[in-house]
């Protein structure tokens, strides 16, 4: 459902999925003021928690502009591993080999099953079989063909839920028994980005070769290609931007549902593109560069004036 929000002279379209209110804002902004704008206004930079949310989110930007879209990962300099699922398993069960995963391994990685059903670290763009996962039914099914870990995962997005994760070890013994004698790749991946609300969000969402890691590409945009594709960028482009949450009170200066079906923007980039649904398919509140403490920028349109383009963390 959409709705619109006028804010100081603004006419923002608002994209609301599960109850989450998306606005979409048409000034453009570096990554930094941008978190501040939402966070004054709303609650922060959105989130994305599933392919749903990002059909949601690019129906709204492809109706409204044709440039890149922050929204709230960034890179934090920190690796961790995460389930492709939504959940906390990882943090209450692990099944790694002796002296895996690779202790000190400050790069991107994906995980791989054995046959005795332990886990080991690999480099994702290793070519092998994989589980796929069912949510519906509660399968999980052997594809046997090889592919890189990411390709899997589209894979499975595209054909069942997602690549097959062990929350715990009833889960581990079913993904065990499907893939048989062979090693497989699972839905475990570890990369250094997190989202600006803390909300630990496994859910990605790249371009092909990205993202690139060049030094000082620590945030992030949606693509307006028809697929919503994720690129990483240097955080100091100014770009438009998606907050999540309501507005915070006495901000409204009024409010109205049955939009048209086209948002309509005051003071933005003109409409062209059709909506288009997606064809498929980490954790402190503000970006790092380099592994460094950024700072916080101001913004504008809420009174407000933009500071400096470093972030800050919280």
């Amino acid at each position: 459902m959409h709705h619109l929000l006028f804010i100081s002279g603004l006419l923002l379209p608002v994209l609301v999925v599960s109850s989450q209110q998306y606005p979409y804002i048409s000034k453009k902004m570096s990554w930094m003021e941008a978190q501040k704008f939402c966070r004054e206004t709303f609650s922060d930079l959105a989130t994305v928690n599933t392919k749903e949310d990002m059909s949601g989110l690019l129906r709204i930007i492809l109706a409204a502009v044709t440039q890149n879209v922050y929204i709230g990962l960034y890179r934090s300099g920190v690796f961790t591993w995460h389930w492709t699922l939504p959940g906390n398993g990882y943090l209450e069960f692990q099944n790694w080999k002796a002296g895996q995963p690779k202790v000190g391994s400050e790069q991107d990685g994906c995980a791989g099953m054995d046959q005795n059903g332990e886990w080991f670290e690999d480099s994702c763009s290793t070519q092998r079989t994989f589980v796929c996962t069912d949510v519906n039914s509660g399968t999980y099914i052997l594809v046997p063909i090889s592919k890189s870990w990411r390709d899997a995962q589209e894979h499975c997005r595209g054909f069942y839920t997602e690549l097959a994760s062990a929350m715990n070890s009833s889960e581990n013994q079913k993904i065990k028994v499907a893939a048989g004698s062979q090693q497989v790749w699972i839905g475990l991946f570890k990369d250094s980005w997190v989202w600006s609300d803390s909300s630990g969000s496994s859910f990605r969402f790249w371009n092909t070769n990205q993202p690139s890691n060049i030094k000082g590409q620590d945030c992030m945009v949606v693509t307006t290609n028809p697929t919503g594709r994720w690129n990483d960028v240097s955080c100091a482009n100014a770009n438009f931007f998606i907050c999540q949450g309501d507005l915070k009170t006495g901000l409204a200066l009024q409010s109205s549902t049955s939009p048209p079906s086209t948002p309509t923007q005051i003071q933005t980039s003109p409409t062209s593109s059709t909506p288009t649904q997606i064809q498929t398919s980490p954790t402190s509140s503000t970006p790092t560069q380099n592994q460094t403490s950024p700072t916080s920028s101001t913004p504008t349109q809420i009174q407000t004036s933009p500071t400096s383009s470093t972030p800050t963390r919280t």
